[in-house]
């Protein structure tokens, strides 16, 4: 790993005197180098007196641990700008962000100044075939997020704006998949007004230069695109993608450096995680409204604050109940914390991941065959799913059984397009998604390359283990009439999963806006009964508080009489 540059600081003591109104306060001292001038605006909260601001720069290494997403000329180091008002908390220009990352994130975004404006924008110019094939009759389409410092907000076209920064991968994981229609309709405009989150703009002229500085947090929030994120511990900006995400927990990892031990976080920085935390549930939590929550600032204060913000911030994610959303790491503060209390919705899924002997599954696929069934667990849709899948397929093809058993009960989900690739071996049509994002419906459908579907009667296993991406599966193939389902309701999980870094360093998912339903769109989000039940609940439970040595899952032969009392159900 790169050594981190080395610390240059500059000081600047700036005197002011502060209103008690919300105006733009302007700030202004005189230096060797000339004059420099510091605007902001203070946010409601903030009392009448301060200290004089300090002003200060680090230069910080920046480090790009991808291999998918790769910047040809590499930009090692950005600036950082403290200010005393924000203790701690690191803020960035614009222009320079952007700029160190363009081809990790799109290499044609464009950043448009004026007026104390900063837009960053792209724009998709359609094709005439896309045009003619999708029934469009734009000529482009303009995604942009805009930091109007005036008057201290974040505009963007919709919540999915920062989606469409994002870069190409060096790998096309979604080889073979191609999307023949889709229908949307409009999302609104996404407008924050940050100072009712705490949350200050910096403007800094010098000389001729004007610098627009915004802390890191929004700049990873609403600039990094969809599938790369910065994490800053010490004097090194990391960059990991999401293929990389998980990483950060795996010890002695070259990742696990931007969570390493390094107790410099402040107490600015730890209110300012809160009120990120704020920010992002009220704009980009996909279960607000499902959940009955009006106002996450309201919300949090039940939890915050406590003995300290890892406590707060554990007891404030386990409050929602929502295994998509949910710690990865707590930062270089304290990255080893351990609450010590399992909520019952953990309990609850625990129970079942052993009723269905998960604990026992040292790889992704096991493949058996009995009589004329072909029987297939799958742990989880990696990345790699296509390729990986494809030899047990073809090996279940060869077989020509007359059913196949896929077993979902320990598949917790993972990547969409590996829903695809399965599905295709159970159909030659195309395959349809529905999703609402903020009230929008939308639809898409894909084509996937090559005629794989295996003549055979198709079933799943599912439990409450069954989840996001594997849920999504079953819903999608009970909608299709492609397969029926065998064991307990499945897990639910509707929405993708969205990544976040807080201002501490903490780093955790949560269920975005994106939120997959049936067709009529009403969501999966509540899981789907099965067509034959079995109570891998109580088995686990007895497993997992001693009272069974076994929790007899079902075997090879219970499958294979299970299907086939289904199948006499319906012919006969």
């Amino acid at each position: 790993m790169k050594k981190a540059i080395g610390v240059m600081m500059m000081a600047l003591l700036v005197f002011l005197a502060i209103g008690c109104d919300n105006s733009p306060t302007t700030i202004v001292t005189t230096e060797s180098t000339g004059t420099t001038t510091i605007t902001t605006t203070l946010p409601p909260t903030t009392t009448t007196t301060r200290e004089p601001v300090v002003h200060t720069t680090e230069l910080i290494s920046f480090v790009n641990y991808s291999e998918e997403f790769i910047k040809t000329e590499p930009i090692d180091d950005i600036t950082f700008h403290y200010f005393s008002w924000k203790n701690g908390i690191p803020y960035v220009d614009i222009t320079e962000f952007v700029t160190m990352l363009l081809e990790i994130i799109d290499p044609n975004i464009q950043i448009t100044i004026e007026e104390d404006t900063v837009k960053v924008w792209y724009e998709y110019f359609y094709t005439e075939d896309e045009k003619l094939e999708y029934g469009i009759d734009e000529d482009s389409f303009l995604a942009y997020v805009l930091f109007d410092f005036a008057n201290n907000r974040i505009e963007a076209t919709n919540v999915e704006a920062s989606d469409y920064f994002t870069g190409e991968s060096e790998t096309d994981y979604s080889e073979g998949i191609e999307m023949v229609s889709y229908t949307e309709e409009e999302m609104p405009l996404l407008d924050i007004d940050i100072l009712e989150y705490d949350f200050m703009f910096f403007k800094l002229e010098e000389g001729e230069e004007v610098k627009y500085t915004i802390p890191l947090s929004l700049a990873g929030l609403f600039l990094t695109g969809a599938n790369y994120y910065v994490v800053h511990n010490g004097s090194v900006l990391h960059g990991l993608d999401i293929f990389q995400i998980y990483d950060v927990t795996v010890p002695d990892s070259p990742e696990s450096a931007a969570v390493a031990l390094n107790q410099d976080v402040t107490e600015e920085q730890e209110e300012e995680s809160r009120k990120f935390l704020e920010l992002c549930f009220d704009h980009f939590y996909g279960l607000k409204e499902y959940k009955g929550i009006e106002s996450f600032s309201e919300y949090t204060e039940t939890y915050f604050p406590s003995d300290s913000f890892e406590k707060s911030f554990t007891n404030f994610v386990d409050s929602l109940e929502d295994l998509h959303t949910g710690v990865l790491s707590y930062g270089h503060n304290n990255p080893g914390y351990y609450h010590g209390v399992t909520p019952q919705y953990i309990y609850n899924y625990s129970y079942e991941y052993y009723g269905c002997e998960c604990h026992k599954n040292p790889s992704n696929f096991k493949l058996s065959f009995y009589k004329d069934m072909a029987y297939l667990r799958i742990t989880e849709f990696t990345a790699d799913l296509k390729d990986s899948l494809a030899p047990k397929m073809a090996e279940i093809a060869a077989a020509n059984p007359e059913y196949v058993v896929i077993d979902l009960a320990c598949n917790g989900g993972g990547f969409v397009h590996g829903v695809l690739y399965l599905l295709n071996y159970l159909t030659n049509e195309d395959i349809p998604f529905y999703y609402m994002n903020v009230g929008a419906r939308s639809s898409e459908t894909y084509e996937i390359d090559g005629d794989m579907a295996i003549d055979a009667e198709f079933f799943f296993v599912t439990s409450r283990v069954t989840y996001s991406a594997a849920n999504l599966t079953v819903s999608i193939a009970k909608e299709m009439d492609l397969a029926r389902t065998i064991g307990s309701k499945s897990g639910g999980g509707a929405c993708y999963v969205k990544y976040l870094v807080l201002p501490n360093g903490a780093i955790m998912q949560m269920s975005s806006n994106t939120n997959i339903t049936f067709s009529d769109y009403e969501t999966v989000e509540a899981g789907l009964d099965s067509d034959y039940m079995i109570n891998f609940y109580s088995a686990g439970r007895a497993y997992y508080e001693g009272y069974s040595d076994d929790p007899d899952y079902p075997s090879l032969i219970e499958f294979y009489t299970i299907v086939k009392s289904m199948d006499e159900e319906v012919t006969g």
